[in-house]
């Protein structure tokens, strides 16, 4: 997160969760939620058998200087687990060892093993993605302190995309719903003005052409994540709030 703290770059995007350590520490400040995750498990298929809390001595393949390590050993002490971390500086150690089996059990976030399950193996039926959540892991986009009015629009083109998904507004449909008598829409898509874009220098459009880009929240969570890739994920918390899920977007007025 070097460059994105010492101005390199103007918006850092990875598999990173939002924390009081880097908000203070680093002069860093989320733009948007991206993706609600949570730390879980690995294994290779065979090694645990029923709930990882009853498999007493286990080694953790884990990433050293992390939140994750941290909340491992909060998840040891919690569980009164004789469980050893294995802590590697790189995810590439990490990863490596965990397939040569020094270890029992791989722990980062969910998406990220998920990820390597169906993309870094050839046999990803052999890999087993255990059901236990350890920690909430809110994934941002990151901009500097000193980029508010930057970090703000990061922040509403994000949620704009929440916001089609809201409306039924999608890559494919949204100039016909540019007749829409729906106020929300209308602003969503720069048929009226919306408040605040001058201000920044904003054409109206600026959100339409977004959605005709990449498509609504969820037209780009299946593109990317779900259905449409290998990693078959489901919604979970990223589902909107109407269908039981943590996304939502403020009003766009």
């Amino acid at each position: 997160m070097q460059s994105i703290a010492e101005g390199d770059v103007d918006v850092y995007v990875s598999n990173v969760t939002w924390t009081f350590s880097r908000d203070m520490e680093l002069g860093l400040t989320p733009a948007a939620v991206l993706y609600h995750d949570g730390q879980g498990f690995m294994s290779h298929r065979g090694t645990v058998s029923g709930e990882l809390t009853a498999f007493a001595d286990a080694t953790v393949c884990v990433s050293r200087a992390t939140t994750t390590i941290a909340n491992l050993e909060d998840f040891i002490r919690l569980h009164g687990l004789g469980w050893k971390a294995l802590a590697f500086e790189s995810s590439e150690g990490r990863n490596d060892a965990f397939f040569a089996r020094r270890c029992d059990l791989l722990t980062t976030d969910r998406l990220a093993l998920a990820s390597m399950r169906a993309t870094a193996v050839d046999d990803p039926e052999n890999f087993v993605l255990h059901d236990e959540v350890i920690s909430k892991e809110p994934l941002v986009a990151y901009v500097r302190v000193e980029d508010m009015v930057w970090g703000n629009f990061v922040r509403w083109a994000v949620q704009a995309t929440i916001l089609a998904e809201e409306k039924g507004v999608t890559r494919a449909n949204h100039e016909s719903f540019l007749a829409s008598p729906d106020p929300v829409i209308r602003r969503l898509l720069g048929v009226d003005p919306l408040s605040g874009n001058a201000a920044i220098g904003l054409a109206n459009d600026w959100s339409r052409n977004i959605i005709a880009g990449a498509g609504n929240y969820g037209e780009i969570f299946e593109r990317y994540l779900s259905h449409e890739s290998p990693l078959g994920l489901d919604r979970g918390a990223n589902a909107l709030w109407r269908d039981g899920g943590l996304m939502f977007s403020p009003p766009l007025r």
